[in-house]
């Protein structure tokens, strides 16, 4: 039986805080692979097999509350790869922290194969660290990017070819597509009437999450210059994974409430379930995603899935996806209102019709069918080389 390692952050006991790679980590589970998780922000490893947890905390809890708990996390880190040296057959980073660039050589040592999993965040928010300590990628067997454009852009921060030599273009599975399965276009107007949606106007969604770095207050200001707007209704998405109402979303509520005041909208603020939100995507007929910087969006994803248009920016790193899926680019936010009013104009017609049902077809077959297999496949490989 082959024993996994992976470095991740988790909300509950036994999960990391991503569907995706859970999803990845019970079906390795199912094929027989004994999966350790450690946590470097909670210190503490969990045994899925036994469903165990071990504390590395090297100090009493209350010194964890100071501002020297990073230094202390560090630490515990130290003590962790050291006690574990040799223990496991693979070794996987989710999110190469900088902890792990600073000590490469005792996170290498913990097993005997080191996979890296690049997103977005571990490129896009640059640091001293992350631009000077590379060895680690030097120490990895394996590097795995969702798209080979993401890949380029992290290969030009480190020396040579290093991550392209090494890279494995994998896309996260995503097991929440299921609940998109019995959706046709035809019955869009179902889940208008389950949400309560005007069936009257286009239903325009606005962002995906609460974070700044969906630029609701840009394509607020920017919507109300679309002639006409007596056509829409706009959502707009200010939830959160931790379900809390915070400066930000009430900022943006008091926002609408002035310059939505003869405007149809309604706001998301509560979290939704993966089921809840297949509805909201099924009821859409356009989704407008503007975020300043990203990897790929699954929203993009699930907006096909449900039959809607997409808008997004020129500047996301989008081309795998956008190569394949009819998608509306724009230059700059400040071309949002003119693109959502042309494809208003043509939204019940054949043609755009056909292209929403081509684009539903290219994402089942690209992002859906057979991603988990090539994880699978990924590990099988991997796990024959040791």
């Amino acid at each position: 039986m082959k024993k996994v390692l992976i470095f991740a952050r988790s909300n509950s006991p036994f999960k990391t805080v991503r569907r995706d790679h859970d999803y990845i980590i019970s079906n390795l589970i199912d094929l027989g692979y004994s999966i350790d998780i450690y946590d470097p922000k909670q210190r503490i490893l969990m045994d899925l097999e036994t469903k165990t947890i071990h504390s590395y905390n090297l100090f009493p809890s209350i010194f964890y509350k100071l501002k020297i708990n990073i230094f202390l996390n560090f630490l515990s880190l130290i003590y962790f790869s050291r006690k574990n040296k040799n223990k496991y057959n693979i070794v996987q980073i989710n999110y190469l922290r900088e902890e792990y660039l600073v000590i490469p050589k005792l996170i290498n040592n913990i097993g005997d194969k080191l996979v890296i999993c690049l997103f977005g965040s571990d490129i896009n928010h640059r640091t001293i660290i992350k631009n000077n300590f590379t060895k680690i990628y030097d120490k990895a067997d394996a590097i795995i990017a969702s798209t080979l454009n993401f890949a380029k852009t992290a290969n030009s921060y480190v020396k040579e070819n290093i991550i392209l030599n090494k890279l494995n273009v994998l896309l996260l599975p995503q097991d929440h597509f299921k609940y998109y399965s019995d959706f046709t276009f035809e019955n869009k107007t179902e889940s208008k009437l389950k949400l309560n949606y005007p069936l009257d106007k286009i239903i325009v969604v606005l962002g995906t999450n609460s974070t700044e770095n969906e630029q609701h207050e840009k394509m607020i200001e920017e919507v109300k210059k679309i002639p006409d707007l007596s056509r829409f209704h706009f959502i707009i998405n200010l939830s959160n994974r931790l379900n809390t109402v915070l400066e930000r979303e009430r900022n943006i509520e008091e926002l609408l409430k002035r310059e939505f005041k003869s405007i149809s909208y309604s706001i998301n603020i509560r979290f939704l379930s993966y089921e809840e939100m297949a509805l909201v995507r099924h009821a859409t007929d356009i989704f407008v995603n503007m975020r300043k910087i990203d990897q790929l969006a699954v929203s993009l994803m699930e907006s096909n899935l449900g039959y809607a248009n997409v808008i997004t920016g020129k500047w996301l790193p989008y081309i795998d996806y956008t190569s394949e899926v009819k998608t509306t680019l724009i230059d700059s936010i400040e071309d949002l209102s003119s693109s959502i009013n042309i494809i208003a104009n043509s939204i019940d017609s054949e043609n755009n019709i056909k292209i929403l049902q081509e684009n539903r077809k290219k994402v089942i077959e690209k992002y859906d069918s057979n991603v988990i297999n090539d994880w699978l496949n990924f590990y099988k490989k991997l796990s024959v080389e040791n």
